[in-house]
């Protein structure tokens, strides 16, 4: 059996785990491509798609050898599971409330149509017990993976089909965004989330920070930190927004997020 993942966080988690069963974590795979942001026209190992990445994550501290070097490593996990596939005819890939995870899903549907493989789906759930919700696999710590599994299925090769059909559908949109709505992934326009920078911003001078802070925290959107700076940029540009003191960027932790913002 090979693990399919989509997110780094959650990869290292699912490998202590593994370790900690004295089983090889060479079985999973991460494919996290950041999938649901960005150009998707080409294929994910495109220099298109590259230069997108580049663009996304130019607000970190990040070269562009860094970006690079991630994107290497994505190709890498691609190259890993077309050379097993073959050994392991059983793929378990874990997804949760994210559009991130649900585009990797239906990429991998995608790209192993010509493939014969079981695919087994493990969906994240609320935490009954503690009376807690994950949004993402990336929240769940390691002791707690077992007990989040809320769902368990086999796909069929029509809903493979499916799923394939529907992403060749969204490449061919190719929108900067895509979402889940009332359980399908769409794809939307760039101020989809708008409303809630709308809705959480403070009154007052306030970091950038503080309020993605708040709409992830409250509403749980299954966005990424990322495409929120990118909007608030966005507004910033169109003067909704005016800086009040930018943050020098001594250190990473000193990034644009820190940067000091407030409503016009």
């Amino acid at each position: 059996m090979l693990d399919i993942v989509f997110n780094d966080s959650f990869h290292a988690s699912l490998a202590i785990k593994t370790r900690n069963a004295n089983k090889d974590p060479e079985n999973i795979i991460g494919l996290g491509h950041f999938l649901d942001l960005g150009d998707i026209s080409e294929t994910f190992d495109s220099n298109q798609r590259l230069n997108s990445l580049k663009e996304l994550f130019s607000i970190y501290s990040f070269t562009d050898e860094d970006v690079e070097a991630m994107f290497s490593d994505r190709i890498k996990g691609r190259e890993k599971l077309f050379k097993h596939i073959r050994q392991h005819d059983l793929l378990q890939v874990w997804v949760d409330n994210t559009p991130e995870t649900w585009c990797g899903l239906y990429h991998l549907c995608y790209v192993l149509q010509n493939q014969s493989y079981t695919l087994r789906v493990n969906r994240l759930e609320t935490n009954v017990k503690y009376n807690v919700t994950y949004g993402s696999w990336r929240e769940v710590n390691v002791e707690s993976i077992d007990d989040m599994i809320g769902h368990t299925e086999i796909l069929n090769e029509s809903t493979k089909e499916v799923m394939a059909q529907q992403w060749e559908t969204l490449a061919a949109e190719n929108a900067n965004l895509r979402v889940i709505i009332n359980g399908m992934l769409m794809s939307v326009r760039d101020d989809f989330y708008d409303f809630l920078i709308d809705k959480w911003t403070p009154e007052g001078p306030f970091a950038i920070a503080e309020l993605i802070g708040r709409i992830i925290g409250n509403e749980m959107p299954g966005i990424r930190d990322v495409w929120l700076f990118h909007r608030i940029q966005h507004h910033l540009e169109t003067h909704t927004f005016r800086l009040v003191q930018k943050q020098a960027q001594v250190s990473f932790d000193d990034s644009p997020f820190m940067d000091i913002i407030e409503l016009v």
